[in-house]
């Protein structure tokens, strides 16, 4: 049996694996013309312990993300926490990383630390701060910038994720990184 690649449906989806995620979003904000607001997406655990190298890579390179979610401690599964880590004040881009807390650090009998049901409410309130913060702000563009590394690391199916950000996000464009 053949299974054909599914195409995805989302006009304004790119899949990027030549550039790199951070500085592609320092651009964005810098940028003039096509410049947005960004949000980078950071699936973290509620136990208060950094699961892969992308988490380490976002606390190395913004420690403010790191500050916060220490800040917050142990937390609930499905919360979105996003901060604000730089901004251009020229054109009024800003950068945002949100933590997704959407695992629990233990691994299913399926080998994987995601609750998508956690990730599912995580991205509804991460769509909801978008809409409601960023967007009503002067510059009302956002792309969200997503690690599927990141992803794959907890186990998650990314055919799944994809159904869930297009289902959550239809209206927002997404850069996926394949770093």
């Amino acid at each position: 049996m053949k299974i054909k690649k599914q195409e995805n449906k989302r006009k304004n989806y790119v899949h990027n694996n030549k550039y790199n995620l951070f500085d592609s979003a320092q651009e964005q904000i810098k940028c003039t013309s096509n410049g947005c607001n960004v949000i980078i997406v950071n699936i973290c655990n509620n136990q208060h312990v950094h699961v892969n190298a992308f988490n380490k890579k976002v606390y190395s390179r913004y420690p403010l993300v790191l500050a916060n979610r220490e800040a917050v401690g142990r937390t609930n599964l499905g919360k979105c926490q996003p901060v604000l880590v730089d901004q251009n004040k020229e054109y009024s881009h800003k950068l945002y990383v949100a933590n997704l807390y959407a695992c629990s650090g233990k691994k299913t009998p399926k080998n994987r630390t995601i609750n998508y049901y956690a990730l599912g409410l995580s991205l509804q309130q991460l769509a909801g701060f978008i809409r409601s913060n960023v967007n009503s702000t002067e510059n009302p563009i956002s792309r969200i910038f997503i690690d599927k590394k990141c992803v794959a690391f907890t186990g998650c199916n990314w055919s799944f994720v994809d159904d869930l950000l297009d289902d959550i996000l239809p209206d927002i464009e997404v850069e996926v990184y394949d770093q």
